[in-house]
């Protein structure tokens, strides 16, 4: 429900507030954590770095992560996960920092493709045979991606039911979409 202050007034002067004491609850209420202004400066810098972050684990560390074992992938985005699931849960509980803690959770649901990569690379375990390196994810469609894809939408329904933010379905909406590209050399197959 969203409120303006002329609602609050009109509301605070029908139950005997003056409009001093209504403006004192307004002020109360806007400096409530989690009550901030949708594209303030710090907002559009958290999503910015945010974005940075995904675009350096998912396309430029690529060459870097070719040169590991599968397993060495595997717990080093394992790793990464963590790390970025215990700092948005200090932000989001312990400092109520909603949005910095929703991104974090964010980030941590985007290493689930890679984690599983590195698995499935380590063990030799593919859908329709070896699709190559980690960088050809976002160029080549290939049934063997799919678990990659369903990795990540089981954890970002597990993130969003364990905190309700709503980028957390950016990562779901994009490995259903790329899971639509890669049912169809499975289903073909």
């Amino acid at each position: 429900m969203n409120i303006t202050q002329d609602d609050l007034r009109a509301a605070a002067a029908q139950h005997g507030l003056s409009d001093p004491q209504a403006d004192a609850l307004w002020e109360t209420l806007a400096k409530r954590p989690g009550t901030t202004q949708p594209f303030d400066a710090a907002h559009v810098a958290y999503y910015f770095g945010a974005f940075v972050v995904i675009s350096a684990m998912a396309w430029f560390v690529t060459d870097a992560w070719d040169s590991l074992s599968g397993v060495g992938i595997g717990v080093i985005a394992l790793l990464y996960a963590f790390v970025f699931a215990i700092a948005g849960e200090q932000a989001w509980s312990r400092y109520q920092l909603r949005v910095p803690g929703g991104l974090l959770f964010t980030l941590a649901v985007w290493m689930t493709p890679l984690v599983i990569y590195g698995f499935e690379r380590q063990l030799g375990l593919w859908p329709q045979g070896n699709p190559g390196s980690y960088r050809d994810y976002h160029e080549y469609v290939r049934g063997s991606w799919i678990a990659m894809e369903i990795g990540t939408i089981v954890a970002g329904v597990v993130a969003i039911r364990l905190r309700r933010f709503p980028f957390l379905s950016f990562p779901i909406a994009f490995a259903l979409w790329y899971m639509s590209m890669d049912l169809t050399p499975l289903i073909a197959a």
